[in-house]
């Protein structure tokens, strides 16, 4: 996707729905942090796939892990900053590791149905996945932000 908040939509919506079994911030700053492939590569104007070695499980494994060593150590100053949104959690690094990988293979999964020349099996070359016209995703990802706003008021925000 051209840019990250797009995936925002559906990674919130499932990260709230399931807030006790996702570390939320971990949640969005993975399905963000890999998007930095695609910035770099075009900002720099680098001979490299758009989408490449990071938009592929493989390649984001190791992204997932330092991610989640990151934020683990983090968790305390983000706990204050979620607190103001009343989406404070107190997360295991079990809990972060799985969230940061989730984030980051969600992230491969949407670009790779709308994106061709993605290889989210690498080694592998090829993309099976690719079946989505960009339009309707782009329409699932912003719907799904609504969705997830709802959710966010309904449930969170409700009480205060």
């Amino acid at each position: 996707m051209p840019f990250t908040p797009f995936h925002w939509g559906p990674t919130s919506l499932i990260g709230l729905t399931w807030f006790r079994r996702f570390d939320f911030p971990t949640l969005l700053t993975a399905t963000t942090v890999i998007d930095f492939e695609p910035l770099l590569v075009r900002g720099l104007s680098l001979d490299y796939p758009t989408h490449g070695l990071f938009h592929s499980f493989t390649g984001s494994s190791s992204l997932a892990v330092v991610t989640a060593i990151v934020m683990y150590l983090l968790r305390d100053r983000i706990r204050g900053i979620m607190a103001d949104f009343t989406l404070q959690q107190d997360s295991s690094f079990k809990m972060i590791l799985w969230s940061s990988f989730f984030g980051f293979y969600f992230h491969i999964v949407i670009d790779s149905l709308i994106y061709r020349k993605m290889n989210p099996f690498y080694p592998l070359k090829g993309n099976p996945l690719y079946l989505v016209s960009p339009f309707y995703m782009y329409l699932f990802c912003g719907g799904s932000l609504l969705v997830a706003l709802f959710v966010y008021v309904m449930k969170f925000r409700r009480n205060t």
